[in-house]
């Protein structure tokens, strides 16, 4: 599907400052800090993915819960398929994933975080519920500006558990051209309003269990955004 910014001058002068020069600093402070730690984000991505390509893994078997697909495992073609495989709908990148590739740990934790902030509609304007979102009933649906950037953190947060827990990568959330557009949307989040309607989201598919050759063309990917 699948920001914050501001000036960077710093107001230099002696005495009081009215409160809106006073804001003005406050903010580029928090500018700067912001920029910072979405550099510092995107090198540790790069240095995840560069060992992972190195790492000599091969994909891993397939289970029950999925079938192979390109050097890797997926869930079909449709919710229907998906179910039947056993797979699991993830709310924040709209996508179904085998079993292998599934942290319900971190999932659920990533859920109880952030649910309240879940709001969705369909094209004609139409209110879902949540729980019917999150069991995957829809193909299509329209959310908010703060859906997407937590759908940005979402991947970020997903694939280092991954790596950490030494378990098969997804193509969503190691792919390096979403890494950039998500760095570029959450420094420039206030581009919207916070629930603004204006986040499309498309159920897919995504492989699980990369071979090193999927993940060095992630690697190498441009700066699309998706």
């Amino acid at each position: 599907m699948d920001t914050d910014n501001g000036s960077s001058e710093f107001l230099l002068g002696e005495g009081s400052k009215p409160a809106a020069d006073q804001n003005t600093l406050l903010r580029s402070h928090r500018a700067i800090c912001i920029s910072l730690l979405l550099v510092i984000l995107l090198c540790i991505q790069i240095l995840i993915l560069q060992v992972v390509v190195w790492r000599n893994s091969s994909p891993p078997h397939a289970s029950s819960s999925s079938v192979v697909r390109m050097h890797g495992l997926y869930c079909g073609n449709s919710s229907t398929d998906a179910r039947i495989h056993g797979c699991h709908f993830d709310v924040f990148s709209f996508g179904w994933y085998p079993l292998e590739c599934w942290d319900d740990e971190l999932y659920n934790d990533f859920l109880e975080r952030h649910e309240t902030a879940l709001r969705w509609e369909t094209v004609d304007g139409t209110p879902v519920d949540v729980e019917e979102v999150k069991r995957g009933e829809h193909e299509f649906l329209i959310s908010t500006w703060e859906f997407h950037l937590i759908h940005c953190l979402w991947a970020w947060e997903k694939m280092e558990r991954a790596v950490l827990m030494k378990m098969p990568l997804d193509e969503w959330s190691l792919k390096y051209s979403h890494t950039q557009h998500c760095v570029h949307e959450l420094m420039h989040q206030d581009q919207y309003e916070m629930q603004e309607m204006m986040t499309s989201a498309t159920m897919f598919y995504p492989i699980c269990g990369l071979s090193d050759s999927n993940l060095a063309t992630l690697l190498g990917q441009g700066s699309s955004s998706t």
